[in-house]
């Protein structure tokens, strides 16, 4: 019980006097003393602070001051008032929350085996049902060889939907035909520089440079952000046939 206490706010004296009370009923500063093994003067402050809580009151009894514990409802009126406290200042405290912060997690990925590996932390990030966003989707078979269509096989096995904006039309035909796979073609005048793929809180970009760069950055505001210029893209996309 006295964890319970102490979980409201009481200290570990102001737990132990407060439940030696309810059991002896009134009691001295010498009976609390023998009864919590505590020393007089911590006592006196524990039954000064629990006084100013209402737990406690006082009678003097032939000339010597006596303590009786208040009801247990007193109780709940301390945790009320300490749930309207924070109920009071919870505004503040989301607005507090969403202003945070957030730090992002940046890595670097070069050469082919990097884009590999980029491709599977995708597969390994997400679940049955899951989806992510591609855009800007090239022919990435003469890039990175075979690894593309066991990335696929994993994938459908799966059960991780594809929704892949291509500006590749031969690769785009192929692709589509694949299971849990959504496809569109992207005029070329909205061609972006990168291939960019969205899922969870990550987002990696791929530049095809001299040395294939591959940059991921995990950040839900970011990720929720180019989620927003795939979506643009999507509705001016055009669905393969």
């Amino acid at each position: 019980m006295e964890k319970s206490l102490q979980a409201i706010g009481l200290t570990t004296n102001e737990s132990k006097i407060y439940l030696s009370l309810l059991e002896t009923g009134f009691a001295s500063v010498n009976t609390l003393t023998k009864e919590t093994g505590f020393h007089r003067r911590n006592i006196y402050d524990a039954l000064q602070r629990m006084g100013e809580k209402g737990l406690v009151s006082s009678v003097e009894l032939n000339n010597v001051k006596h303590f009786e514990a208040a009801h247990p409802k007193q109780l709940l009126s301390i945790l009320k008032e300490k749930e309207s406290g924070l109920l009071n200042n919870f505004p503040q405290l989301e607005l507090m929350y969403g202003q945070r912060k957030v730090k992002s997690e940046v890595k670097v990925f070069k050469g082919v085996q990097g884009i590999r590996n980029l491709f599977d932390d995708l597969i390994d990030s997400l679940d049955e049902g899951d989806d992510y966003y591609l855009m800007g989707a090239l022919d990435m078979p003469s890039y990175i060889g075979p690894h593309v269509e066991k990335f696929h096989k994993r994938r459908i096995e799966k059960g991780i939907i594809a929704n892949d904006i291509f500006i590749v039309p031969e690769r785009a035909q192929k692709v589509a035909k694949m299971p849990l796979t959504n496809i569109k073609l992207l005029p070329k005048e909205y061609h972006p520089p990168v291939q960019i793929n969205i899922y969870k809180d990550k987002v990696h970009q791929i530049i095809f440079s001299k040395e294939l760069l591959g940059i991921q950055i995990q950040n839900k505001d970011i990720a929720d952000s180019f989620k927003i210029y795939f979506d643009f893209l999507w509705k001016i996309g055009k669905k393969i046939k």
